[in-house]
């Protein structure tokens, strides 16, 4: 049982080491590792074959690599660079883009997650626990980045056209735009997890 479970385990950390780019496919990659070794030592429990192990490898991966990342610490460590520059317009909006890029590096992970998932749930693989857990971390980290807009745009409403280059507001603007887009994907996304853990049996 464990053999198989560890082969399993293996053959997910080799198949994805080699495309880890960023924090945040980092984090996921740590959490996929251990959400298959669970996954699959449950398949493994519960069904007694090599069948039963890969399937609960596969659902343990998709739930667990996005449980394991931290956006609230990621966007804290990002926020040192406003420390003691929090009216600097430079530093706002090396800020902004940074959110923007963790936003967008989120959603992307999420949205090719959600399409494993769902097939998952098309399975029976996934427990409606597990849904409903990742579902809570996900709208916790939408709260989140929704407070760092706002917290953008009022920074940028307290902003005088005529005592800041007109260039640096609107490359301010520009961030601000994108990551209202990115919070507008990531609803639809929070919109489709809820669909998917109604869909699943208690």
């Amino acid at each position: 049982m464990k053999k198989t479970a560890c082969f399993v385990v293996m053959m997910v950390f080799c198949c994805s080491v080699g495309c880890v780019t960023t924090n945040t496919q980092k984090a996921t990659l740590e959490g996929t590792v251990i959400g298959a070794a669970g996954g699959a030592l449950l398949g493994q429990i519960f069904g007694k074959d090599t069948e039963s192990t890969l399937i609960g490898a596969a659902a343990g991966a998709a739930v667990g690599g996005l449980l394991a990342y931290n956006l609230a610490s990621d966007l804290d460590s990002e926020k040192k660079v406003l420390e003691g520059r929090e009216k600097d317009l430079d530093a706002r909006i090396q800020y902004a883009t940074a959110v923007n890029e963790k936003t967008q590096q989120y959603n992307a992970e999420l949205n090719a997650k959600i399409e494993t998932i769902q097939a998952d749930v098309d399975a029976g693989k996934v427990k409606k626990t597990d849904l409903d857990k990742l579902n809570t971390k996900i709208k916790a980290d939408q709260k989140r980045l929704n407070s760092e807009l706002s917290a953008l745009k009022d920074y940028r409403d307290g902003l005088s056209n005529g005592h800041h280059p007109q260039q640096k507001i609107e490359a301010l603007d520009s961030q601000i735009s994108s990551l209202q887009a990115q919070l507008d994907s990531l609803q639809n996304n929070v919109q489709k997890m809820a669909s998917l853990s109604r869909r699943v049996k208690a």
